[in-house]
């Protein structure tokens, strides 16, 4: 305000150019301050986002998974560059994309990502920054998709995909297992599919994945079972016999 007043006591043109302060607009006939609050462009005046605005703080990301879209929050998002930065980490992709956020800071991602019944593994870096340049917001969003505990049917481990919207991923998925033997032996296998013969991890402890960013399952063994489950067998016999506890 105190910049307004100081320019705007100027009723000239001339009088207004030789203050460093101002600039003389002729289309509305005023004297107005200078940059970094104004520029001129074609003898039009617009405001100019610059570094003495609000800095953008407290940046957060919200994703919808059914809409497929990214949402922003932020202290002081009017400072915003509703641009932002794309880049594919895997596969990786040489040159970055550039989108334009919508209404209410709002992201459409769906055409990023790959078909969901394709199901292969990508990692992107979305990047925003201020009006002044400044990155105030970078997070890395992967494909995510795990899978539970098997089920055995036919001496075969079929594995289910937790997320529901890949539940029909089938083709290029692959299962990367973790296992270890009686005698503490470990042991990596990579599996194409979901299913498992049971004779490939006899007697072994396993654990599961898909992609390999992800966190493995819980543990299991050939059978289907959590590991250290108890069964219990009653033994029929002596009474020194007693109740047999099998630990799997």
């Amino acid at each position: 305000e105190e910049a307004k007043k100081f320019c705007e006591q100027f009723r000239t043109e001339k009088e207004c150019s030789n203050n460093n302060w101002c600039l003389y607009f002729n289309s509305v006939k005023r004297c107005i301050p200078q940059n970094p609050f104004y520029q001129k462009s074609d003898e039009v005046f617009s405001f100019q986002k610059t570094l003495r605005e609000p800095a953008v703080e407290d940046v957060t990301s919200s994703y919808d998974d059914d809409m497929s879209t990214l949402s922003l929050q932020a202290k002081n998002t009017q400072c915003l560059d509703n641009t932002i930065r794309v880049t594919y980490i895997t596969p990786r992709r040489e040159e970055s994309r550039h989108l334009t956020l919508g209404a209410d800071n709002k992201l459409d991602i769906e055409q990023l990502m790959p078909d969901r019944d394709v199901c292969v593994e990508y990692r992107i870096k979305f990047e925003a920054k201020s009006l002044n340049g400044t990155i105030v917001w970078d997070e890395v969003f992967n494909s995510t998709l795990t899978v539970g505990m098997p089920r055995v049917e036919d001496d075969v481990l079929i594995f289910e995909v937790n997320e529901k919207v890949y539940k029909h991923c089938r083709n290029g998925v692959n299962l990367h297992l973790s296992c270890t033997s009686e005698d503490g032996t470990s042991e990596t296998f990579e599996i194409t599919g979901l299913t498992v013969e049971r004779s490939k991890i006899g007697g072994m402890r396993c654990r599961a994945k898909t992609y390999k960013q992800e966190g493995f399952s819980d543990c299991f063994t050939d059978t289907g079972s959590p590991c250290n489950t108890i069964n219990w067998a009653l033994v029929i016999g002596p009474a020194s016999a007693g109740l047999l506890l099998v630990l799997l």
